[in-house]
């Protein structure tokens, strides 16, 4: 139920776009910066609960801005929402989920190898994508990994996506 619930939302919006692309197409040639504080705050929404696709936004907002300053905006938003999941995950969720995760010889080994180079592993996690981002984020929250590590890799390793 809950994926057809996103399939009709997509398709609604795609049908939304479709209905008012001359108004869109002017928009995106309008050579104004207008809205810029608006565009970050929905980047920062939409990466974090992506009721449109992320990337879609992302190259609306390269399209309108340019490169540097739609680099800017994304990744705003795309440090934002991993802000908020790691706070999240580590706050609400730590002490009982790790806990749980500690019965667990595969789970221990792994954070045994992350604990020798923290820094370093999340900064690949975040340039080489094999593990979705939002695991990162709530791993390393429950893991209670530095914040300042976490934001120093997350926020160096999400440029090169951007």
């Amino acid at each position: 139920m809950k994926k057809w619930l996103v399939f009709i939302i997509y398709i609604l919006i795609f049908l939304w776009g479709m209905a008012n692309r001359d108004i869109i197409f002017s928009w995106l040639q309008d050579g104004s910066r207008s809205y810029i504080i608006l565009f970050l705050v929905l980047s920062a929404l939409f990466a974090t609960i992506p009721i449109v696709p992320f990337t879609l936004f992302g190259g609306l907002v390269g399209l309108k801005y340019g490169v540097t300053m739609g680099l800017v905006i994304n990744w705003f938003g795309a440090f934002t929402a991993a802000v908020i999941y790691y706070l999240c995950a580590r706050y609400l969720f730590g002490e009982s989920a790790s806990k749980k995760f500690s019965n667990y010889k595969r789970i221990k080994k792994f954070h045994s190898l992350i604990e020798k180079n923290t820094f370093i592993s999340i900064l690949l996690f975040r340039l080489v994508p094999i593990i979705p981002p939002f695991v990162v984020h709530i791993y390393s929250g429950i893991r209670k990994i530095s914040v300042s590590t976490y934001l120093v890799a997350t926020g160096v390793g999400l440029i090169p996506s951007m």
